[in-house]
């Protein structure tokens, strides 16, 4: 990161980090005509918690139910089937 000082020296309240350089130095983003509008990160933030709590919400249903499959019968055998009888 870079101290406070470097940060004033853009004279600028309209700062920040250069993500293409390979120092990552601060940059005055009304300069490189870098303008983002709120509607759109408060939209991006509230779908990515959305889509946090929904692969949340699947993970704990399918963590809840049991192990899936046929059910044994009460007497333990796996027969009695059609074509299971001798003759």
């Amino acid at each position: 990161m870079h101290s406070s000082k470097e940060n004033q020296s853009i004279n600028s309240s309209y700062f920040g980090v250069d993500v293409e350089s390979a120092t990552g130095s601060p940059i005055d983003v009304v300069q490189a005509e870098i303008f983002d509008v709120l509607s759109i990160k408060r939209n991006a933030i509230k779908l990515a918690a959305h889509a946090a709590i929904t692969v949340l919400s699947v993970d704990q249903i399918i963590m809840s139910k049991p192990a899936g499959g046929p059910k044994m019968p009460k007497g333990g055998s796996m027969g009695g089937g059609a074509g299971d009888e001798e003759d």
